[in-house]
């Protein structure tokens, strides 16, 4: 038994041959499109590598470190190879937990591109929106573009970006390292929807970096090389436990370094069968304006912590001091409300265990 296999090398100068003429480019990527189909080319499941496994990319580290700090606290910047495929190979080792797909995502961009002219021509009207609204972003022709992505080792852009979302069917977002203008953000950072993605869950994040660095200059940074940034995975001893009911006869264990929950006031009894008590809502989640109001002028009823129980249709003031922000989700049909970090108090509204809110908490600082 023969089992034959796709040469992306191959296939990437069999177009890249016919460079002098756009159309027989065009042509030839057909051609190999064919092929790929006819071979069962196809790119791996997705593996996404975990934070601790990463081998981290000092230069970049470094970098971050005087620039944007913030980064190194939710991603480790990878180290991926300088070869002029660094793009491509920090995309394969987001999605694939390895660099070695890059040709073959190389190839498929190209393919995509040339049959696609009309997304990735900024003098088309049918080019990529928001490239096209920003009047700072500067970019190749569409020849230069389709002629340097067939090229092994060629550099990379934002048009290669936007490629390479579509291919991956995965939306990207992209950092660039240094400030520009104060209060301004760079036009390299962005946010990028290939053509037909649909899903914007868990973006591939990729950092414009450096091969070497030594530190701020006066002659400035030479960004010329790309990394993957992969995001840090939440060890159970980043969180707090505050409250946790798995089903309506059943509470599940908490964290070892929960706080104590709340006493019950005498009017509301506490047990995973009875809506605890708190303040009445009229049906609705509170609004910034209400809520800011309520921490603003909240001097009775202050909890220190989340109490325990099923909460419906009812807001609770939290004084918490190891409290900065709040993330909920749903948990066999009940709240798992898990509290990260630091702040003065917050409150916390909910209307039934289904209803829930991306950001349903307000904190207010001591400053306020």
């Amino acid at each position: 038994m023969h089992i034959c296999t796709i040469d992306e090398n191959a296939s990437l100068l069999r177009i890249q041959q016919c460079s002098e003429d756009i159309e027989s480019m065009r042509w030839q990527a057909r051609s190999e499109q064919l092929l790929l189909t006819f071979y069962k080319s196809a790119l791996p499941a997705i593996s996404v590598p975990a934070s601790t496994a990463v081998q981290a990319h000092e230069a970049s580290k470094a970098l971050l470190r005087d620039n944007n700090p913030w980064i190194l606290g939710k991603y480790v910047p990878a180290d991926v190879r300088a070869d002029g495929n660094c793009l491509f190979r920090s995309v394969s080792y987001c999605l694939y937990n390895t660099q070695a797909c890059y040709m073959q995502l190389r190839l498929l961009c190209l393919i995509e591109v040339l049959l696609n002219p009309a997304i990735y021509d900024s003098n088309g009207s049918h080019f990529y929106g928001p490239y096209a609204a920003d009047k700072w972003l500067c970019l190749p022709s569409y020849s230069s573009f389709v002629d340097s992505l067939s090229q092994d080792g060629a550099d990379s852009d934002m048009l290669t970006v936007l490629a390479i979302s579509s291919v991956t069917h995965k939306a990207i977002q992209t950092f660039w390292p240094l400030a520009s203008v104060p209060g301004a953000q760079s036009p390299l950072t962005k946010f990028v929807l290939g053509h037909n993605v649909q899903n914007v869950r868990q973006p591939i994040y990729i950092l414009w970096s450096v091969v070497t660095y030594s530190g701020p200059s006066t002659h400035g940074v030479n960004i010329n090389h790309f990394v993957p940034l992969i995001e840090i995975t939440n060890t159970a001893d980043d969180y707090v436990v505050i409250d946790c009911v798995s089903s309506q006869t059943e509470q599940c264990n908490a964290s070892p370094i929960a706080p104590s929950p709340t006493e019950p006031n005498e009017n509301c009894t506490d047990t995973a069968n009875a809506n605890v008590c708190g303040q009445e809502l009229p049906g609705v989640f509170l609004s910034v304006k209400q809520s800011i109001s309520i921490l603003d002028g909240a001097n009775d009823n202050i909890l220190e912590n989340i109490p325990n129980g099923s909460k419906s249709n009812a807001y609770f003031v939290i004084n918490q001091k190891k409290i900065c922000y709040v993330k909920r989700r749903v948990l066999s049909g009940s709240f798992m409300t898990t509290v990260v970090h630091g702040s003065r108090s917050a409150v916390y509204d909910c209307i039934t265990s289904t209803q829930l809110r991306a950001n349903c908490s307000y904190v207010m600082a001591n400053t306020v």
